[in-house]
């Protein structure tokens, strides 16, 4: 009977540890996976949240207004950031899921920066046609009102002139 109970428990151990093998191979494997792949998702929402921000810089410096872009990188950046917590915590499907918030919420803020920089680069060009135009017209009226008014005052000075009488000086020595 102890040879059978000796066998009993040697292949309970073997199976003990064939199933922990297994366990280890098969299912943290997986979970490994599954890690890198949120941690794939939360690199790749940070760069997209680096884009958001050099296109907002960029349509602000063409003059857009980009209150309302700002906001919106901001609700970004607080998913990136709880995307983050959560995947350090373990929590690896709300962290995949903040991180795709993040993702679309900056994406969505890119689209709308490059948007708004093309209208306000279209109001410059406008703005700067416009200033030209009416500058060259006040130009053009400027020079025309003072031929107008150096002919006017050449005129006038014209006819004073040819209207005088010499006076002859009463003490000219001859």
């Amino acid at each position: 009977m102890n040879c059978s109970y000796e066998r009993f428990i040697t292949a309970l151990t073997i199976l003990l540890v064939a199933l922990t093998v297994f366990n280890v191979v098969f299912y943290k494997l997986p979970l490994a996976k599954a890690n890198d792949e949120v941690s794939s998702k939360i690199d790749d929402a940070d760069n997209m949240l680096q884009t958001a921000f050099a296109g907002v810089l960029q349509a602000e410096s063409s003059g857009a207004n980009v209150t309302g872009l700002m906001v919106k990188l901001d609700e970004a950046g607080q998913f990136l950031t709880e995307a983050r917590v959560l995947y350090s915590q373990g929590n690896l499907s709300e962290a995949d899921t903040n991180a795709d918030e993040c993702f679309n919420a900056a994406n969505v803020t890119v689209e709308e920066a490059a948007s708004l920089k093309s209208l306000a680069l279209a109001d410059g060009q406008t703005s700067f046609w416009h200033a030209l135009v009416f500058s060259s017209a006040a130009s053009v009226a400027f020079v025309v009102a003072s031929f107008l008014i150096w002919r006017q005052f050449k005129h006038v000075y014209s006819k004073k002139l040819l209207h005088m009488k010499p006076e002859v000086a009463s003490d000219a020595e001859d």
